[in-house]
């Protein structure tokens, strides 16, 4: 295999390789990782969002893949409740390991 890289100065994502090399991870569960690393804070993107954007995958493998993220730790979701307006949100934090 010969690898051909182009140098890239603006709209990329940094990724390390420990998280692309996660064998711990499906494909999937990757792939939805670096999706979501690669939108801007703040973007609205849960698995129903997820799941319309692609619907090729469908929403259950989606799930699936989210689960993974998890369970290992990329992936949480809080509960949070607004002072102001008493609302219930869900928040979505992605994380890149160090």
């Amino acid at each position: 295999m010969h690898i051909h890289l182009t140098a890239r100065t603006h709209a990329f994502t940094s990724i390390g390789n420990e998280v692309l090399q996660d064998r711990r991870l499906s494909f999937t569960a990757r792939g939805i990782l670096v999706y979501l690393l690669s939108l801007p804070d703040g973007s609205p993107m849960d698995v129903r969002a997820l799941a319309d954007e692609h619907p090729h995958l469908g929403r259950r493998a989606i799930s699936k893949a989210v689960d993974e993220l998890i369970e290992l730790g990329y992936y949480e979701r809080r509960t949070v409740r607004y002072r102001q307006t008493g609302q219930v949100r869900t928040e979505v934090h992605v994380y890149h390991p160090n």
